[in-house]
């Protein structure tokens, strides 16, 4: 139930970009950007009109729009991790556990963008060195839930130095869970399969921290990679 109503919240925040994404499409010929003899033909002969004017997402409005349900999703999605981590380790946490991700909500951002900027730009550069910086970088959202007193800085040192000589098995494991991945993309199951596939992926990269950094009910047992089924 708790994943269900992140997993709802998720879609409509989701849902609020694309609908912001067309109203603003639609807007922009308001202002000129085509005439109305120009709409009128597109409709006409079944164009889409985003195709000719400018994305609304470049604008400073349609980035702001953009960028604030995505900062919530962020911020929700640090929260579940949160009460999924709490869960593993044996608390009885409530629903109202997935907002906990607001305590940290500016930390939160600023962890999330760095890391998105630092793995995007090994990924622009070369391939390897990309998914190197995710998977060394890769601990950094369940350090801050332990160490919320620590800098930025020191959580992305912490998670390099526990991920040394981890990453090659990290990525396998990232890897065992691409065909549940894929079935959260297709029609009519979708739904039910990110029900099952979040708390699954999530509460097994918890099991896999606790496991390396000796945190946890049980961080003696014996490491086992899950496979698909």
């Amino acid at each position: 139930m708790v994943t269900l109503l992140y997993l709802l919240v998720w879609i409509a925040l989701s849902q609020l970009v694309n609908n912001l994404s067309d109203v603003g499409r639609f807007s922009s010929a308001a202002f000129g950007q085509v005439t109305m003899e120009e709409m009128n033909a597109f409709v006409r002969f079944g164009m889409m009109p985003q195709l000719y004017l400018p994305d609304f997402e470049l604008t400073l409005v349609g980035k702001l729009f953009f960028i604030i349900p995505w900062i919530f999703l962020w911020v929700m999605e640090l929260g579940y991790l949160f009460y999924v981590r709490g869960t593993v380790r044996g608390e009885n946490l409530g629903y109202q556990s997935i907002f906990e991700g607001f305590n940290y909500f500016f930390r939160a951002i600023f962890l999330r963008v760095l890391q998105t900027l630092i793995v995007g730009l090994g990924m622009i550069l070369f391939l390897v060195p990309g998914i190197v910086l995710f998977c060394g970088f890769s601990q950094v959202q369940l350090l801050i839930l332990d160490h919320p007193d620590k800098g930025v800085l020191w959580l992305f040192k912490e998670s390099w130095r526990i991920m040394r000589g981890r990453k090659w098995e990290y990525f396998v494991l990232t890897l065992s869970f691409i065909g549940w991945f894929f079935l959260t993309g297709l029609p009519y199951i979708s739904l039910a399969a990110r029900l099952w596939y979040i708390p699954y992926h999530t509460a097994t990269m918890v099991y896999y921290y606790d496991s390396i950094t000796g945190q946890g009910p049980a961080p003696k047992a014996e490491w086992k990679r899950p496979g698909m089924f």
